[in-house]
């Protein structure tokens, strides 16, 4: 992937290790260099890569700085959005969501012309794929495909092509889509009205995290930054976005642009202020132990003590459930709250949905910026069954609604149906029914997390109504937001992400890149994860067609050298330049979740996964590399089969639910092995057990569906459901 041209950047760009020194306390040390050299607070721009955690972030700064006032800080995206409004103030900016519905349309109305994509066209899944490649290529643009294979360069040009109908569609509506903000901003900065506006607001823009920063930020940087000092903070061995798009190291970006590059002196760390999951962190991201660390000789020491901990389960959702019980476990003996909690996946690739699904089902309330959760809220759920009935009648569209309101009959959905426009239903919906104070009687963080749903879903139906693109009716309404819901945004780039407040983090690495927690459990730290087994970058064509092509978008030709110069910690025992370069990033990924816990972090593997169709997983290379470190312990937690602590109590409603399902197979089994073997069972145990069961189905608010569903399974453990009788 190249341009027309490496964008010029005049300033300089301070190097700093691969830590887990806090953003802000790294950033205040150049914000008050340039403050030494005259710049007051008011002077300097702070601009960040990743949108996520802006506002926390200026608050950090602002302690760390000690300053009277908030320091003006931005992401790049955001500030290329207000440059960009200036600019063209009449141009709407589309939603992820309305911007998938749009180039939908454009992939429907399209008449492809290679047989692959014909057949393609046909799979349930083109329209996404389709998506995601042109959604990454307008962040890091094609490469030259001219050197492809015939074939697959006439497919890309054809993508390439597609790619242009669609900003011919966003213009003909004044709109334009996030991912052209920047290029639009810079654009903007080469107009003198929209110039001499920038040049007073700012005579100094710090960066911070410029390892981030791909061709398109560093060409608005380069716009930018004509008349403003430029200072920039770049991180060693810490890239997990832009070395998606674009190889190499921090180092080789900054000097190719022109920037002054100088090693940071001042984060010798190696002695002192050193947490565990940082040094696991290091010890990930760079291959060893940080220099001078006394830890890396275990004989200057009788006890190592940098420890990590392990969860390991037989399958996925069992792998969720112990994180969740380990939650509580250690909620409960430490104080702390949900969101000191962060269960992160690789990337977006990853099951963070049913992640995110299967805690909440274990009663863990979560937040989340890559996907919405609006699927897990019953209230959601209420909205989409009422969007079905009217769509289809669905029986068990009917019955959620039942379940949810009750007694509602078909001349209220008539009255309903009447309002002209699917916002005005879904509010008719709202004001009949109470919605709002049906909600209110939640526990409060699942009302907060309700209400901001619910108004998610309104904007939702308000794009719709007044989309001329989409086709109308409910049928059409429900496609719209099952789509919408479903959404997730891939590695490739990043959007206006902001993370949801009271609640466990569930999301991908990246998103967390700058966050702190507490505790942190990383999800899923098996071989075919960290590392995948050969990364897929897309669905629409094969890995091994992408292999060998310097078109598609992407990192996907590298070089030996090209991976070397990229990352610090490369395995030798790989050949394929590509799956080397993976292979080096899914470990970094590794390195970056581990560094967000201060105080604890979690590897948590299962033997067999949602995708993996039964078979055996075996624990991740770098997870054994750990293990057989001298100066490593891996200590089981709490919730850990393997520990063998049969004490340990179920902490959560799911745990607690199927450990009372599975009792009466556990009794029955226990009478029918004493009387396989000529001994007598402790039935007095048994009997008390199962007076426990009772109890709690007696006396405890349990749903009636729950109590059957035991007394079924005590019917089929006796053997009186399922036989021949």
């Amino acid at each position: 992937m190249t341009r027309d041209h490496m964008p010029t950047l005049s300033g300089k760009l301070r190097i700093d290790p691969f830590s887990a020194v806090p953003l802000a306390e790294r950033v205040a040390s150049a914000y008050d260099s340039l403050r030494s050299e005259g710049y007051s607070s008011t002077d300097i721009l702070v601009l960040k890569r990743f949108p996520s955690g802006t506002r926390q972030f200026e608050n950090e700064l602002a302690h760390a700085l000690t300053l009277e006032t908030r320091p003006n800080v931005e992401s790049v995206l955001d500030h290329a959005a207000a440059i960009h409004a200036y600019a063209a103030p009449d141009t709407r900016v589309l939603s992820d969501y309305e911007r998938f519905e749009l180039l939908r349309t454009v992939i429907d109305g399209w008449n492809w012309s290679h047989p692959y994509l014909q057949q393609a066209a046909e799979t349930e899944s083109f329209h996404r794929d389709v998506g995601r490649v042109l959604l990454i290529s307008s962040w890091g643009g094609f490469g030259d495909s001219s050197s492809d294979d015939p074939a697959l360069d006439a497919m890309l040009q054809e993508l390439r092509a597609v790619a242009s109908q669609f900003r011919t569609a966003l213009k003909d509506r004044s709109t334009v889509d996030q991912a052209a903000l920047i290029e639009s901003g810079t654009q903007a900065l080469s107009e003198p009205s929209v110039r001499s506006f920038v040049s007073e607001l700012f005579d100094a823009v710090l960066v911070v995290d410029f390892e981030e920063f791909g061709e398109l930020e560093r060409a608005y940087l380069s716009a930018l930054t004509v008349d403003a000092e430029l200072y920039c903070i770049g991180e060693r061995d810490a890239s997990i976005q832009r070395i998606w798009n674009e190889a190499g190291s921090v180092v080789a970006l900054g000097e190719a642009a022109g920037l002054d590059c100088f090693e940071n002196p001042a984060l010798d760390r190696s002695e002192f202020g050193v947490t565990d999951p940082e040094l696991v962190s290091q010890f990930l991201a760079i291959g060893h132990f940080p220099n001078g660390y006394r830890r890396e000789q275990p004989a200057a020491t009788t006890n190592p003590t940098v420890t990590a901990y392990t969860l390991s389960a037989a399958t996925y959702t069992e792998q969720l459930e112990a994180i969740a019980n380990e939650i509580e476990i250690l909620r409960d003996e430490y104080g702390l709250a949900y969101d000191d909690f962060a269960v992160l996946c690789r990337d977006s690739n990853q099951p963070i949905h049913e992640s995110r699904s299967l805690l909440r089902r274990a009663g863990i309330p979560t937040a989340s910026a890559t996907v919405t959760g609006l699927n897990d809220d019953p209230a959601v759920r209420e909205l989409v069954a009422l969007i079905d009935v009217l769509a289809t009648d669905a029986e068990t569209a009917w019955d959620i609604l039942d379940a949810r309101v009750g007694g509602v009959s078909q001349s209220d959905l008539d009255r309903i149906a009447n309002e002209p426009t699917m916002s005005g239903t879904i509010d008719r919906w709202i004001v009949d029914t109470n919605l709002k104070d049906r909600v209110a009687r939640a526990p409060e963080i699942e009302a907060y997390t309700s209400y901001r749903n619910i108004r998610e879903v309104r904007k939702i139906a308000t794009f719709f109504d007044t989309a001329d693109f989409l086709p109308g009716g409910y049928d059409s309404f429900r496609s719209t937001l099952s789509r919408a819901i479903e959404y997730v945004a891939p590695d490739q780039y990043t959007t206006d992400l902001s993370v949801e407040e009271n609640g466990v983090l569930v999301d991908a690495i990246r998103v967390a890149k700058y966050d702190t927690r507490p505790i942190v459990f990383l999800v899923d730290v098996v071989e075919g994860v960290y590392p995948p087994a050969t990364q897929n970058l897309t669905r629409l064509f094969p890995t091994d067609w992408v292999k060998r092509s310097s078109g598609y978008p992407g990192v996907t030709t590298p070089t030996a050298d090209t991976v070397t110069e990229s990352f610090s910690s490369v395995s030798d025992a790989i050949s394929d330049p590509y799956d080397r370069y993976y292979t080096a990033l899914a470990r970094r990924q590794l390195a970056v979740g581990s560094r967000v816990a201060t105080t604890r972090v979690y590897f948590c593997t299962a033997e067999t996964g949602n995708r993996s169709f039964g078979q055996h997983r075996h624990p991740s290379r770098f997870l054994a590399a750990l293990k057989e470190h001298p100066a490593v312990t891996i200590e089981q937690g709490y919730s850990d089969p393997e520990r063998g602590d049969e004490s340990t109590a179920l902490h959560t409603e799911t745990g607690v639910a199927r450990d009372i399902l599975k009792e009466p197979w556990r009794s029955f089994a226990e009478i029918e092995r004493a009387a396989s073997l000529g001994e007598s069972a402790d039935m007095r145990s048994i009997r008390s057990t199962l007076e426990a069961v009772t109890t709690v189905l007696r006396d405890e608010d349990v749903d009636p569906r729950f109590v059957d569903a035991v007394h079924t399974q005590i019917s089929y453990a006796n053997g009186e459901i399922g036989t021949d009788e």
